[in-house]
């Protein structure tokens, strides 16, 4: 059956909202210098004990009283005039991050965690001790996706890098590409759906069902074997494979 997941921005405060009405000191910012929004944000200081606490606190009613069991924790802009009473607070803040997803992790072993910021913009070997798959990109283009996917396979696993199946009209490029690109995409990933499958034409339905039975067989092939990147003489191409670690199978 389907579980239930939620998309949450817990570091973000809203100048719109009764916590910063409250709380306006509790903004992560330099003093003197007027706040700046990211997406009509601010960020939310975890440097100071309360600002955390609260956090901790709203997190764990959240995961406690509802049947949760994925969390996409997302943190869409970036730390601007990241000040803490004079101090730099950007290294401070991140690890205060650690901290806060160390104690739900803990309390709440049986909820997944994905990392996510604008993408890959927190994608870090210390996230990874904490969650279970990142999102490698809000830029779900599957032409753009595989040059991406390229260079985080260097560093992270399959199976932990998220990649999709995305609509046939990709909101960042705007480009369009058939099913089969798009999902011998995000075959080679830890694979997903991020589409509305209701308002899909047979043959995208179609598609969608074949890729997701398709990466179910390889599955385990794909996310314990080698990987091969090979090196085309045409840089428009690019070849990716994977073989099974006794060399009995092998998908490119």
């Amino acid at each position: 059956g389907m579980e239930f997941g939620i998309w949450v921005e817990p570091e973000m405060i809203n100048p719109d909202s009764d916590l910063y009405r409250a709380h306006p000191d509790w903004v992560l910012a330099l003093p003197g210098y007027t706040p700046l929004t990211g997406r009509h944000q601010f960020v939310l200081n975890l440097n100071i004990p309360e600002a955390f606490d609260y956090l901790l606190e709203r997190m764990s009613w959240l995961l406690g009283e509802h049947a949760v069991d994925y969390v996409k924790w997302d943190m869409n802009r970036e730390l601007v005039q990241p000040g803490d009473q004079g101090r730099a607070a950007a290294d401070a803040q991140t690890r205060q991050f650690y901290r806060l997803l160390d104690t739900l992790v803990a309390r709440f072993p049986h909820i997944e965690f994905e990392s996510c910021s604008s993408g890959g913009g927190r994608i870090d070997y210390e996230v990874l001790k904490r969650s279970h798959r990142f999102w490698a990109s809000d830029n779900n283009d599957a032409l753009e996706r595989n040059t991406i996917q390229r260079g985080m396979s260097y560093f992270f696993p399959p199976e932990v890098m998220g990649a999709h199946i995305g609509n046939r009209h990709c909101h960042a490029t705007f480009r369009q590409h058939s099913i089969a690109f798009r999902g011998l995409t995000a075959l080679f990933g830890h694979m997903g759906l991020e589409l509305d499958p209701v308002s899909a034409d047979e043959e995208e339905r179609a598609g969608y069902r074949k890729y997701a039975a398709l990466h179910k067989q390889w599955r385990d092939v794909i996310h314990h074997g080698v990987q091969w990147r090979i090196d085309m003489p045409d840089a428009t191409t690019l070849a990716h494979g994977v073989v099974s670690p006794d060399k009995a199978q092998a998908i490119f």
